[in-house]
């Protein structure tokens, strides 16, 4: 969780630096915001994931899983 968190901050804010070139700095904002851009998805990917993960352990152990709505 704590790697989620760190990607979502370290992405969200270098992200959003290929909007920088046109402000008129230096060139190489645009390879920076393009690569953390690109790695936005990267999060909610892995929070699905987990939570894929978390709704089989409940299923296995026998035990409801009350959120089941929203992996249907």
């Amino acid at each position: 969780m704590l790697f989620e968190l760190l990607l979502i901050s370290l992405s969200g804010t270098l992200g959003v630096g290929h909007h920088y070139w046109w402000q008129g700095l230096d060139e190489y904002w645009i390879a920076i915001g393009g690569i953390f851009s690109a790695l936005e998805p990267l999060p909610l990917a892995l929070m699905v994931i987990e939570a894929w993960k978390n709704q089989r352990e409940k299923l296995y152990s026998g035990q409801d899983f009350h959120y089941s709505t929203p992996f249907m």
